[in-house]
Formats: structure tokens, C-alpha cells, sequence
């Protein structure tokens, strides 16, 4: 095995076997040491440009906290593979996965405090330290704000990289995935059959707000390890998912309907301290996007051209155009809801970069 495969591999390695570690360091508030380290405090040495101090926070480990299950976070063993190789062995990425830092809200906290370097999660989480997030949850039965499988690294990412900021984050990596389907046992074709039926649903506000205005009775609280004792107990009868999710916690026997319309897409972003981000030098901050950029993009046209194989052994429904145009009434109030409270030169670089304007 060569020295880039084993690397990645150990990688791969230290993301599962040091999370439980990493998990009870955070919650015993044993930080001091590593925060002082991702703070990047000066080193007398010349950095990577030339300069003395300017390789301090490349010196350092950085800890990206992974929010992500279902395959979406298997492109990140190879991308600190790169950086580590791109900067000489100077920046040096360990990965936690499968929340064991804690919930998305939580690990985006710690990088605003500075103690976790970056996390990687759904866009939805991000909302309450970030109001503008809640454009990524726009429903999707507005084609003209979202649609899925979007990198965004343009005007719309500027604008809202700058909000970001505002919070003492960096936007590393921005893009809209698959859509949210609504999953259950037996086939639900129609508006008027979700009533009553409880779903399992992310918690965001956005998405429960028009489940409710559809009769859907929303549960949240469970994370993807409870999802099948909540199913077999009967806490819920369905899902709020997505394709990957489903096949890779083994429920699509138990749940093997789907309901395809588009509600909501899956924003989903990459954020860094911003203090830290700043305190790397340029040349490492360009490495750190433009290489999770190529390997990320590489892995959503992957992702997309392999939508209809994640939906075999299925029975997918769609809604009526009559159903369509229901659901498009009742998440009118929730748009203009949330526009309102939106920069309007936001939402109209988002419509740009959809196709649309």
C-alpha cells in the first residue's frame, strides 16, 4: 500500500476509533490545550510564505466534527489526505464522524468558540447562530429559490459567507444535495393521506412548520442510532430522509415507500472558525477549499448520476399536479415569512445562480 492510501486509510481509521475519545475530551471540558493549539498562537519559526509566525496555525491539528451519515462524509479521509500533502505535512485534519462531538447545533458552537476547528452538517442546523441559513430551507416546491445537487461558489456563497462571518465562521464548502422525502410502510400517494401520520422529522422550524400545515404529527429528538427502535416501537410511522440516509441505516425494508415530492432540499455546508481560518496563511486557506471543492464536487455528480440505483426495491410516489398546487398554497405564508426577514439581494443572487433572473 502506497503513502497517500495508507494515510487515507489511517485516516479513516482515527475518524472512527478516536471519536469516543474526542467525544468525552468535549464533555469533560478538556480543552484548554487543544483550543490553545487551534487558536494558532505565534511560533518563532518562518512559516510556509516565509514569514515568522505565519505557519503557526498550519502547525497545528484541526478537528472536523462530521454531522453527516449515509456515505456522505466518505470524501473526507481523502481530502486531509491532499491538504496534508499539499501543505507539506503542515496542516493535519482529524476526523470525527457520526455526531459524537455532539448534535449539528452543538459542534457549530464550538466552532464559533474556537474549541472544534470546523464541522461539516446540514444547512438547517445552522439557523439559530445564523438566521440566513433558513434560505437553503426555502421548500422546494419553489423551484425558482432551491433546487438539488447546486454547488454554490458564487455571488449567492459571497453573500452568505459574509453573514457567516458576522458569527465568527467561514464557509469552507456550500451545496444543495438530494431532496427530503417523506418514507413509510405502506404507500402514501396524496396530500390528504399524510394527515395524522407521525414523522420523524430533522427539527428544523421551516420543515415542521408545513408538516404541521399538512395534518403531520412532527417528532424530532431521535437521532439516525434510534431510528429503527422508533419504528419498531411505533413512536413513528415515517421518516423525514433521503435516499442515502435510508439505505445506509438499513431501514428501506422497513420503510419501503417513499414520497418524492419536493419539499425541502438538503443544504449542506462546511464551516471553519473564522479566527482560525484567518490565521492560516493564504496559500493553506486556498488549498483547504479549492481541494474539499474538487472532491466534494467529484462526489455529487457521483451521487447524482447514482439517484435512480438509491431508489431500486422502492415504491416511490409523486404528487399530483392538483397536489402540487396544494402544497405550493400552503408553503406561500412560510416563504413570504421567511423572505421577509431575508436581504433581498440574497435571495436574488440564489435565484441568479438557480437559472432563474
Amino acid at each position: 500500500m502506497g503513502n497517500r492510501r495508507m494515510r487515507a486509510w489511517l485516516a479513516a481509521w482515527k475518524y472512527r476509533v478516536l471519536a469516543g475519545v474526542a467525544a468525552c475530551l468535549l464533555l469533560a471540558g478538556c480543552q484548554g490545550g487543544a483550543a490553545g493549539a487551534e487558536t494558532g498562537q505565534a511560533s518563532e519559526a518562518p512559516g510556509p510564505s516565509g514569514s515568522a509566525g505565519e505557519s503557526t496555525a498550519g502547525q497545528a491539528p484541526y478537528r472536523l466534527g462530521i454531522g453527516y451519515s449515509g456515505g456522505y462524509e466518505e470524501a473526507f479521509p481523502e481530502w486531509a489526505e491532499q491538504v496534508y500533502d499539499r501543505t507539506d505535512g503542515n496542516v493535519e485534519i482529524f476526523l470525527y464522524g457520526d455526531n459524537v462531538l455532539g448534535e449539528g447545533a452543538d459542534m457549530l458552537q464550538a466552532v464559533q468558540n474556537g474549541t472544534l476547528s470546523m464541522m461539516g452538517s446540514s444547512t438547517s442546523v445552522h439557523t439559530g447562530l445564523v438566521p440566513e441559513a433558513a434560505v437553503l430551507d426555502i421548500p422546494a416546491c419553489f423551484e425558482e429559490y432551491i433546487q438539488p445537487y447546486q454547488v454554490y461558489d458564487g455571488v449567492f456563497y459571497d453573500k452568505l459567507n459574509a453573514c457567516y462571518r458576522e458569527q465568527g465562521l467561514e464557509l469552507i464548502y456550500l451545496r444543495t444535495g438530494e431532496y427530503w422525502i417523506l418514507t413509510s410502510s405502506h404507500p402514501i400517494t396524496s396530500l390528504e393521506q399524510l394527515q395524522g401520520v407521525q414523522i420523524r422529522t430533522i427539527g428544523a422550524s421551516v420543515h415542521d412548520q408545513l408538516y404541521q400545515r399538512l395534518g403531520i404529527g412532527c417528532v424530532s429528538g431521535i437521532g439516525l442510532n434510534g431510528l429503527s427502535y422508533a419504528l419498531e416501537e411505533g413512536r413513528v410511522d415515517g421518516i423525514e430522509t433521503t435516499y442515502t440516509i435510508l439505505r445506509s441505516q438499513n431501514l428501506a425494508e422497513a420503510q419501503p415507500c417513499a414520497l418524492e415530492s419536493p419539499m425541502f432540499v438538503m443544504g449542506s455546508a462546511i464551516v471553519m472558525n473564522y479566527e482560525i481560518y484567518q490565521s492560516m496563511p493564504s496559500d493553506y486557506q486556498r488549498i483547504l477549499k479549492e481541494t474539499l471543492k474538487e472532491i466534494l464536487d467529484e462526489q455529487q455528480v457521483k451521487m447524482e448520476q447514482e439517484e435512480d440505483a438509491r431508489r431500486e426495491g422502492l415504491q416511490v410516489s409523486r404528487l399530483s399536479e392538483a397536489d402540487q398546487a396544494a402544497l405550493r398554497e400552503l408553503a406561500q405564508p412560510l416563504l413570504e415569512e421567511l423572505t421577509a426577514e431575508l436581504d433581498p439581494e440574497l435571495l436574488e443572487a440564489l435565484v441568479r445562480e438557480n437559472g432563474g433572473g
